[in-house]
């Protein structure tokens, strides 16, 4: 089963590529903040069962931006807020075999800080054992049968 971490980390680790230059502080941001960085938190969860070994969950992903000035942060927020919404748009890999699509992407400026909101919503399906011991997802077994036709 993929791991909220799982996301989190899927999640800085393309902040990380997109802003080499901005830190991504992973401490909580009461204990304070350096500027310009990024912070992450998962705001709610939302687990619904799919039969008997699936599991829909729905993630709420907050990126918080805290730009460089405190004071003078308009041009640098528009910037950001271009990046963010355009990078989180397109899939993004949780772990190899794992891509989900972001959806509901909204910002908005907060005490001069940049929020940035989206959902990921998942689908799993717990995995069956194969014949050499490794497990798989599954998500449905098709039967096909072939008809031959008489001439």
């Amino acid at each position: 089963m993929v791991t909220l971490s799982d996301f989190l980390e899927a999640i800085n680790e393309k902040l990380g590529t997109i802003f080499p230059e901005v830190s991504i502080d992973l401490m909580d941001v009461s204990e304070g903040f350096d500027r310009p960085s990024f912070h992450v938190d998962i705001d709610n969860v939302v687990n619904v069962k799919v039969g008997p070994d699936g599991l829909e969950r729905t993630i709420s992903i907050i990126i918080y931006y805290f730009p460089t000035d405190k004071n003078d942060y308009f041009k640098e927020i528009l910037e950001v807020q271009d990046k963010l919404e355009k990078a989180f748009t397109e899939n993004l890999v949780i772990r190899q075999g794992f891509v989900v699509f972001p959806e509901y992407i909204s910002s908005v400026k907060v005490d001069g800080v940049l929020q940035t909101s989206f959902d990921i919503i998942s689908l799993e399906y717990k995995p069956e054992e194969e014949a050499d011991g490794e497990s798989v997802f599954m998500m449905g077994h098709l039967n096909f049968e072939t008809k031959q036709s008489k001439d």
